[in-house]
């Protein structure tokens, strides 16, 4: 399973009929991460530009720039990095 990763404000809650009750979260930041999250290959953690610029300066891992992806209902392609552990985080 891959990883889609975007910061931003969200809507969450339960939602629904009372019988068809269903706890989710909405907004352009869930869009974002769930179409990352579907590009992503197994084991890869992929985030947009604003959460790499919001992960710089963490010791333990670094970023790899990838292509920019085509993402439906955003008409430019997404700049996209994918995170890559360095080592376990000091205890």
């Amino acid at each position: 399973m891959g990883i889609g990763v975007a910061p931003g404000e969200v809507v969450m809650g339960a939602m629904g009929a009372k019988d068809r009750m269903d706890y989710t979260a909405l907004g352009p930041a869930v869009n974002v991460a769930a179409r990352l999250c579907n590009k992503a290959e197994p084991g890869q953690v992929l985030l947009d530009s604003a959460m790499h610029e919001a992960s710089k300066g963490l010791d333990n891992v670094r970023f790899e720039t990838r292509q920019a992806i085509p993402l439906k209902g955003y008409a430019d392609p997404v700049p996209t990095f994918a995170a890559i552990k360095l080592r376990a985080a000091a205890e």
